[in-house]
């Protein structure tokens, strides 16, 4: 058991109407658990349930897309259809309501709070004819007074659904090039009216979608926006400028919370840092804000979040005053009982984010429709309803063999102990973790070793027999008189014959050159 202090992790915090009843949040994201596009199916409620039973204070319903339908053979028409979007809540439908109300309930049973996200995408309706990063050839029509006044009240509309079905807190989405954000950039706000113009003019749009839900929902919900502490392209807006538009909203006395990252969805710096950006590298931006804000009565909570997968260093950013709230999306899928485990000292049995981006990469270009999420290190994620956590003893234990420590093995080897196994793990290398200890040799791919210490600790606690250094043959494998065998070897190295030259000495596997053989 670790003695780690949590002074401020597990505290409970007040946001306007809402009580969180501890830091840890899973910001709205679009890992597109549900699906049944445009519902929130059984699915979506057990990934995000879970995390919620797993001790996660802030449940963030993934994101709600505002602007349907889109005329035909546009980007975000042929996006909703078949790729990334094709999951996004479709509040208009009664049926969508009576998703979220379940989904409510079920977050509301552990004591967690749910947050949903109203978005509007911004690749075929903007302020401004300013083609988004990832649709260059397409040009976004302009947005007209009607129009705008129509995307305005469609705030509103969401936001009574979101009241109406049990939500604790509202959220608009103002980065990643949604609408609100287009009109927030100088680079996409190009406008002269009173729609465009300088920091404190193009918060406008916000501000009225804000006074909008305020009007229809009142004080019994929380309400903040997401934002990007800066933007990372040419021309757009910097931190300083950010802080100012911020103040503005803030001073409004509209905002209850605002969520800070950093970054945009095409190219680097990713919103969602792989393992080559440090833990909570931006976190300067959740510092300025809360200082930007601290003189505010009531004073809007800030929520930090970017490649926070550790709750000792979530601690730190609350202790020194980085944020009031930290996003731990990832953290929940590679472990959705993270929070409990650190709560109850357990930090070593924690399952750490490894900063792979498997999961949003896989959300964003989907392989398979309907679309299962993943996780590289964590098989059960997409698949909650088929595999539980606490898993039944077996009804006569056995003897399992299982050749091979890598991940699958030492998974293999884990989950049998876990059912009251008796687990024997054959690898012939020097210590568990196979294939990902060659990766973590990579630059930038330190965290990858995370998940070798924690199948290393899991065959520990659980009582599995490891014998490293041991090539399994029939005769080693038979001497142990196993009920069961699991073969778990992994791959090796395809050498192809059809490349000229490839037989020279100076041609090496790239494997060798990780290991420093070569």
């Amino acid at each position: 058991m670790s003695k780690v202090n949590f002074e401020h992790l597990f505290t409970p915090l007040q946001v306007g109407p809402m009580q969180v009843p501890n830091r840890i949040c899973e910001t709205t994201n679009t890992i597109n658990s549900s699906m049944m596009p445009g519902r929130l199916d059984e699915h979506f409620i057990e990934h995000h349930g879970a995390k919620a039973r797993g001790g996660t204070g802030w449940i963030g319903s993934e994101t709600w897309l505002l602007n349907s339908p889109f005329p035909p053979q546009t980007p975000d028409e042929i996006g909703l259809s078949v790729g990334f979007a094709s999951h996004f809540g479709a509040y208009q439908d009664p049926a969508f309501a009576e998703d979220m109300t379940k989904f409510c309930d079920e977050v509301h049973k552990y004591g967690s709070v749910a947050v949903v996200q109203l978005t509007h995408l911004n690749s075929v309706w903007a302020p401004s004819p300013v083609p988004v990063l990832g649709v260059q050839d397409y040009t976004p029509h302009v947005l007209g007074e009607e129009e705008i006044e129509f995307c305005l009240n469609t705030y509103a509309d969401g936001a009574e659904v979101a009241k109406n079905a049990g939500a604790d807190g509202i959220e608009i989405h103002c980065a990643h090039e949604t609408l609100a954000y287009s009109f927030l950039s100088p680079v996409t706000n190009r406008r002269t009216d009173q729609w465009g113009g300088g920091p404190q003019q193009r918060v406008r749009f916000v501000l009225e979608a804000l006074k909008r839900i305020r009007e229809r929902v009142g004080d019994s919900i929380a309400l903040g926006i997401r934002i990007a502490g800066t933007e990372f392209r040419q021309g757009g807006y910097e931190n300083m400028e950010m802080r100012e538009m911020l103040y503005a909203i803030g001073e409004a006395g509209l905002l209850d919370f605002v969520d800070i990252d950093a970054g945009h969805c095409w190219g680097a710096p990713s919103y969602v840092p792989n393992s080559y950006y440090a833990h909570a590298q931006f976190r300067e931006f959740g510092q300025a804000a809360k200082a930007d804000l601290a003189e505010m009565e009531p004073r809007p909570a800030v929520l930090f979040t970017g490649r926070i997968n550790d709750p000792v260093l979530a601690e730190e950013l609350i202790r020194d005053g980085i944020c009031d709230l930290v996003g731990m999306v990832r953290a929940g899928i590679a472990d959705p009982e993270f929070a409990n485990k650190a709560r109850e000292g357990r930090l070593s049995e924690i399952r750490r984010c490894i900063g792979c981006t498997r999961c949003i990469d896989e959300a964003s270009e989907p392989k398979t429709f309907p679309y299962t999420p993943t996780c590289s290190i964590n098989p059960v994620i997409g698949k909650e309803l088929l595999w539980e956590e606490q898993y039944q003893l077996a009804d006569t234990p056995k003897h399992v063999v299982v050749v091979g420590g890598g991940i699958a093995g030492c998974e293999a080897a884990r989950v049998a102990a876990m059912r009251g196994h008796k687990v024997t793990l054959l690898e012939q290398g020097k210590r568990l973790g196979g294939q990902l200890l060659i990766a973590a040799k990579a630059p930038g791919r330190d965290d990858f070793e995370d998940q070798a210490y924690f199948e290393e600790n899991e065959m520990a606690r659980l009582g599995v027999e490891v014998q490293l250094q041991t090539r399994a043959d029939i005769d080693a494998i038979n001497a142990l008189s196993p009920d069961a065998v699991v073969i778990a070897t992994g791959s090796t190295p395809r050498l192809p014959n059809d490349i000229p030259g490839i037989d020279l000495p100076h041609v090496v596997q790239g494997w060798d050159v990780m290991q420093g053989k070569a």
